[in-house]
């Protein structure tokens, strides 16, 4: 069978045999090749990657942007590319023009006969990686910075202590090249390199592939000795802190260098609140701002040291089923993930061991193409969805589909709830089961279940919401483990933060201070010294701010 490819942004190939695939990478990290393209590589790629994951089939990506734009100029769907058959030993190309498929309501271009170009001559106006807006592409293209920032945001999510850059898998990449046994000239041509010296001092490993003692004592050579080596430069914690734990973060506000921060911005919120020229508050809005940027700076360079700390300090051949580290930074995305059915299919799809034309790799195409499509990342909640645009409450015919996110949903909740409480006498949402009840009686049967068993409610009890879309409602830990209360009010939903804030406040409230206490949660039954103890782990672990200090000239 044939093999599919891609020559980046203009042309698509898919050949017989062998696996021939194109892209043309410009290499710009030289100078000397910056300003001549025609020492830009050429690099081959090929669609069958053999037993490796999913996600790194180079073809998966370019070729969901070509079918999710309509790009091709021959064929619109995938079934229709996989069927191409060339003859032995040829091949076809599948020409690209403009998108033909509009983006969450963009502009197409006009189609004229400059649109469609020989292979290798670009299309004017429709880089291939586009930066996108929420109103649609905004015909700039996604540069070497854009990936440099991206790459060092994705590596520190992944637990590297180091921020991973482009220069690092570039060096990995000649690297293993070059213990591969490819020419020098070879190399040469596939890093773009004008000179043959680059290599050595830029990057080669400074991890030396000879084994010395294998040298000296005649032993067999072993080749894998650099690569653990080199991978020792990388120290990575499974479940790195994506943000200072709580205590860390108020000691940093209670630190001088912070308290005269917030000391001159709470003078400046005092001047902006008399101000009475707008020019003058403008002003003094514009100096607070600065400060605010600079008490985000201290937090992030303290934020950065915690991270780097932190792979050092872990014991070598602790696994993660023994890391008992807690952070809710880490289950983010499985809270969310109902709001985000492609995303979620593709979290257990691209990990498959699977090819781009199986069942599961065209699952995952599609997916991606409809993600492309996509004019917002989340969706509604499963048990709020409008029907054809509309409240779906009966005697409700409000059209909801170009309202707020935040807007629509809560006019569901709420609508939809009188109304079926109106037909039947009750109604209730459970939001981890995302099922709507209406017979009382069989409602706190399904709560007292959960209760039964804490594992099916979620341990971070944090009201959540992305893009104004509710995520998750707030849960009360205390009110989680009062067992004097019935399973309906433990389990009562708080759908939005403030309040779940005046119910935690009341709790923290009735407790004393300087006693020792328990958590109180289902999860949980820790026994801290003080409530601040028992503020910071309910924030840490169960995603529940610790109320803010109040101050008498206020705070941001």
């Amino acid at each position: 069978s044939g093999h599919l490819g891609y020559l980046q942004s203009q042309e698509l190939t898919r050949s017989h045999h062998p696996p021939h695939a194109r892209c043309k990478g410009h290499v710009q990290e030289e100078e000397q090749t910056v300003h001549r393209p025609s020492l830009f590589p050429q690099h081959p790629m090929a669609e069958d990657i053999e037993s490796l994951p999913l996600y790194l089939n180079p073809v998966l990506e370019p070729l969901a942007i070509c079918l999710a734009r309509g790009l091709l100029r021959d064929f619109k769907t995938a079934d229709e590319v996989f069927a191409l058959e060339p003859p032995p030993g040829g091949y076809y190309e599948l020409v690209l023009g403009t998108p033909t498929i509009p983006l969450y309501g963009s502009q197409l271009p006009e189609a004229t006969t400059d649109t469609l170009k020989p292979p290798g001559v670009p299309s004017p106006g429709t880089p291939f990686f586009e930066v996108m807006s929420d109103k649609g592409p905004t015909g700039k293209i996604l540069n070497a910075s854009w990936l440099d920032v991206g790459l060092a945001k994705l590596g520190r999510r992944g637990g590297y202590d180091n921020r991973i850059s482009f220069h690092d898998i570039r060096a990995e990449a000649l690297v293993r090249a070059d213990e591969n046994g490819y020419s020098k000239d070879e190399l040469m041509k596939f890093a773009g390199h004008g000179d043959p010296r680059m290599f050595f001092e830029s990057y080669m490993s400074a991890t030396s592939s000879v084994g010395g003692v294998e040298n000296i004592l005649g032993l067999a050579r072993r080749g894998d000795i650099s690569i653990h080596f080199r991978g020792l430069s990388l120290r990575r914690h499974p479940r790195l802190w994506q943000a200072l734990p709580a205590k860390v973060r108020q000691e940093i506000e209670d630190g001088p260098e912070c308290t005269e921060l917030n000391d001159q911005i709470n003078e400046l919120t005092v001047g902006i609140q008399a101000a009475s020229m707008d020019e003058q508050r403008s002003k003094l809005q514009d100096q607070r701002q600065e400060l605010y940027k600079q008490k985000h700076q201290l937090m992030t360079r303290e934020l950065d040291a915690w991270q780097l700390r932190l792979p050092k300090e872990r014991k070598p051949g602790t696994t993660e089923d023994e890391d008992y580290t807690l952070s809710y930074h880490w289950t983010w995305f499985e809270r969310v993930a109902h709001l985000m059915p492609e995303r979620k299919r593709l979290s257990t799809l691209l990990p498959l061991s699977v090819s781009l034309r199986s069942s599961e790799g065209r699952q995952a195409l599609e997916d991606m193409i409809a993600i492309c499509r996509q004019k917002s990342p989340v969706s509604d909640h499963p048990a709020l969805e409008p029907v054809n645009g509309c409240c779906p409450a009966r005697g409700c015919s409000l059209k909801v589909e170009s309202l707020p996110a935040e807007t629509r949903w809560k006019h569901i909740y709420r609508c939809l709830k009188r109304s079926l409480q109106k037909q039947h006498g009750f109604a209730s949402l459970c939001f981890i089961c995302r099922r709507w009840f209406t017979q009382e009686a069989e409602f706190s049967r399904h709560c007292q279940d959960h209760l039964a068993r804490p594992e099916t409610i979620p341990i971070q009890y944090g009201f959540l919401a992305v893009r104004g879309m509710i995520a998750s409602p707030g849960y009360c830990p205390r009110r989680l483990g009062d067992a004097s209360k019935s399973a309906t009010d433990r389990l009562k939903p708080f759908v939005d933060p403030q309040s779940l804030k005046k119910d935690m406040d009341r709790y923290y409230d009735a407790l004393e201070d300087g006693e020792p206490v328990h958590c109180g949660s289902p999860h949980c039954d820790v026994l801290f010294d003080s409530v601040l103890e028992l503020q910071y782990h309910y924030q840490d672990v169960h995603c529940i701010p610790v109320p803010r200090k109040r101050s008498n000239s206020g705070e941001r």
